[in-house]
């Protein structure tokens, strides 16, 4: 597969395999050790793949993070150039969306005319603010053609494919599904939106293998009603809860209060990033530092000042971000909380997914492709108890998958839950946790696990809490016993399943 990127950064107009991302950098913009893949997750590897002995493969679940993209906040100066040219794929397949042929998606540009009076507020290029980059297009076409030669027996199966209402994740998505798509091509000679030429098995096409002539349906909800990642919009109790806005995680305001000199230091340079008073966070410092060490582009200067961000700052500022995710996600005391009201109801989406193969229901998803963001893992990294350095801020293409898988006892019995177990790969590794051994996970101890923190009522959990005795009584972590718990996820499934058969989802 050769890959022609129309981006113009000569020195980082290649991917770099994850290992070697952060090699050659800048001195001032080295990652710390426990952020040295933040450039690019590692991807599947198809020839290092194993299944488990004795034991079919139903289905496959992947939750990903968008690839690389240029930063969210954007300085009150702006001394680098950004651009998100879109790459185009000199091998065929089928179009995605209204592009060309032959080109992943439209090729959407940042163009500011000479004569914008309101140019000086924004960095030159064709990026806007969180906008997929070239880079970050090719990392998504390289994990799909991985996934896609691991998991090819079940693509043709029940294709279902979700994303966040942004253009970073939907373009991720695309890109994702044009390299399923070249992988399948590698191995089969078709894609997943043509006529099928041959079995997985070998041998002619087959209705176990479907023709479809209509492009992949991506579904996505408004940002108002978004459930894959946190919404502070809608749940005004996880605004009180994030970042510890309102002061009451005495650990985090002692993190604040010891990091008081950094941000006096940062703001001398990059200018105040922080959105309110209450903000508390140093993500968006994070957010531009790494985005510009991970394109090896030097790092802020203060235009009056002339100081610069340091390899010291800039290091300090990655350690600090790594602590903020940890917090939220694994030790705060709010972490179940936080969890649950961020992205409980789409985990109760992903347990349903499962829940059809256990209650053995006639339609259900062979494989399910999530694109999302470093807030969709973490929450989910932390949901599935990981530990180590399992629990480091998500990098840019960061995937989890969740295989459900049946073991071969007796092929005569019925299908029932003490048959089926769960493995949980993260970058490709098995997720290190502390729930259970994620290379064999009982369903039933992951979906009990997976259960308390799918919300029983989320608009009374998301009202804003007073003290947190109204937390805890509005809403402990484990609110239903266990068989009301599975009678709950029994009838979301139920509720969601579509009655007319089909394999594949289409627009």
């Amino acid at each position: 597969m050769h890959l022609d990127l129309l981006y113009d950064e000569p020195s980082s107009s290649s991917i770099h395999d994850s290992k070697d991302a952060h090699k050659d950098l800048p001195l001032h913009g080295k990652f710390p050790e426990e952020l040295m893949d933040y450039c690019q997750a590692e991807y599947p590897n198809p020839d290092e793949y194993s299944k488990p002995e004795n034991a079919d493969l139903l289905m496959a679940t992947v939750v990903t993070r968008h690839g690389d993209r240029s930063p969210i906040a954007v300085l009150s100066f702006e001394n680098v150039t950004w651009q998100c040219h879109v790459p185009t794929l000199t091998f065929p397949f089928p179009d995605f969306s209204v592009a060309p042929q032959h080109q992943i998606f439209t090729d959407v540009r940042l163009r500011i005319s000479e004569d914008n009076p309101f140019k000086t507020a924004m960095w030159a290029g064709s990026c806007s603010p969180g906008q997929l980059t070239g880079r970050g297009a090719i990392q998504h076409v390289k994990l799909g053609n991985h996934l896609g030669k691991i998991y090819e027996d079940l693509l043709y199966k029940g294709l279902y494919v979700r994303s966040t209402n942004k253009g970073r994740t939907i373009q991720s998505a695309e890109s994702n599904l044009a390299g399923l798509n070249s992988a399948l091509r590698e191995h089969h000679g078709s894609a997943l939106t043509e006529p099928v030429t041959k079995k997985v098995s070998g041998g002619h096409a087959s209705e176990d293998y479907p023709s479809y002539p209509y492009p992949v349906a991506i579904h996505t909800l408004p940002v108002e009603l978004e459930t894959m990642h946190p919404n502070l919009l809608a749940c005004p109790r996880l605004k009180q809860l994030w970042h510890d806005r309102e002061g009451h995680d005495p650990e985090w305001s002692q993190f604040i209060k010891d990091h008081a000199q950094l941000k006096r230091d940062l703001d001398n340079i990059m200018g105040d990033l922080w959105e309110s008073p209450d903000y508390r966070s140093f993500d968006h410092y994070f957010d531009s530092i790494a985005a510009r060490t991970c394109h090896r582009k030097s790092l802020p200067c203060s235009p009056t000042t002339h100081e610069c961000v340091t390899e010291d700052l800039a290091k300090a500022v990655f350690k600090a971000g790594q602590w903020e995710n940890e917090r939220l996600f694994f030790t705060s005391p709010k972490r179940d909380e936080i969890i649950r009201i961020s992205i409980g109801s789409w985990l109760g989406d992903v347990l349903n997914g499962l829940e059809a193969w256990a209650l053995n229901k006639p339609q259900r998803h062979t494989f399910a492709f999530h694109s999302g963001h470093d807030t969709t893992i973490g929450p989910l990294l932390g949901a599935l108890g990981a530990t180590g350095t399992d629990r480091r801020w998500p990098a840019y293409a960061s995937n989890v998958v969740i295989e459900l898988w049946k073991k071969k006892e007796d092929d005569n019995a019925t299908q029932n839950e003490k048959q089926l177990f769960v493995r949980v790969l993260y970058n490709g590794k098995v997720l290190q946790s502390e729930v259970c051994d994620m290379s064999w996970c009982p369903l039933d101890t992951f979906r009990d696990r997976l259960l308390t923190y799918v919300p029983v009522e989320l608009v009374n959990e998301c009202a804003p809490k007073q003290t947190d005795s109204d937390a805890s009584a509005s809403a402990p972590a484990n609110a239903l016993s266990r068989p009301e718990q599975q009678e709950a996820a029994v009838d979301k499934v139920e509720s969601s399943v579509v009655d007319t058969p089909h394999y594949l989802d289409f627009v």
